[in-house]
């Protein structure tokens, strides 16, 4: 048995018949929108009110630089993006944004030390962060330092060599006889990461050799993850 016709106007007014099975196959399921959490928003933000395109910042988190802009267009139209630049600059930096996250500029070179740095900052708020990040790294560090140096004392040497990171195989020969990561060390980095968008070599020469790019990459992982935990505070389920 034939499917029926649907009827459908066309623009010059005349009524063409169309089957229901064209209508069925044509249709189009949009995929679902990605699942954005809120420090990914608030570091989108923080980034854009620093310049950053819409493509650098989605390269920063993970995400599309469209999806990128529709969450930012989203945020201006809500009631937290109402007002001046300023003023939402403001509050952006006020609800612990990375807006301040960036390299002092000096003759047309960036600088990474930790005076610079401070002397840079608009906000307060920004050292805070910062600061956090990196002392609950170098707290964690300790922690599992003083466990490992207890377990030493009853597992076998066997079992121990058994043990890897994730990243253990693919950086073993450069991660070899390296420095252990100092403070200042995780401030430059942070702020390469943030600015320069990867280029780990530089980073590596930015510290002077005391650590590969590749463990440039796995230290910024771990400092990543405990930034984002910092930021995820503030609602933005509005935008």
């Amino acid at each position: 048995m034939k499917s029926p016709m649907l009827p459908f106007l066309v623009s010059s007014g005349q009524s063409v018949s169309i089957p229901p099975s064209f209508l069925s196959h044509t249709s189009m399921t949009l995929p679902p929108r990605p699942r954005i959490d809120e420090s990914q928003r608030w570091l989108m933000l923080g980034a854009h009110y620093e310049g950053l395109s819409d493509v650098e910042i989605g390269g920063i988190v993970g995400l599309r630089a469209s999806t990128v802009h529709h969450c930012i267009q989203n945020f201006k139209r809500s009631r937290l993006g109402t007002g001046s630049r300023d003023t939402r600059q403001r509050r952006a930096a006020r609800m612990r944004t990375l807006a301040q996250l960036r390299t002092s500029k000096s003759s047309g070179t960036s600088s990474t030390s930790l005076g610079s740095f401070e002397a840079s900052q608009r906000h307060p708020v920004t050292r805070d962060i910062m600061q956090h990040v990196i002392s609950t790294a170098h707290q964690s560090s300790n922690e599992t330092a003083s466990n490992e140096a207890n377990s030493n004392t009853t597992t076998p040497a066997t079992a121990m060599e058994e043990v890897h990171t994730p990243y253990s195989n693919m950086y073993a020969e450069t991660d070899v006889a390296e420095s252990p990561w100092t403070e200042e060390d995780d401030r430059i980095l942070m702020l390469h990461a943030l600015t320069q968008l990867g280029h780990w070599d530089t980073c590596e020469t930015k510290l002077e050799s005391r650590h590969s790019a590749g463990a440039c990459l796995v230290r910024w992982e771990h400092l990543r993850d405990i930034l984002l935990d910092t930021i995820d505070q503030t609602g933005t389920e509005a935008w």
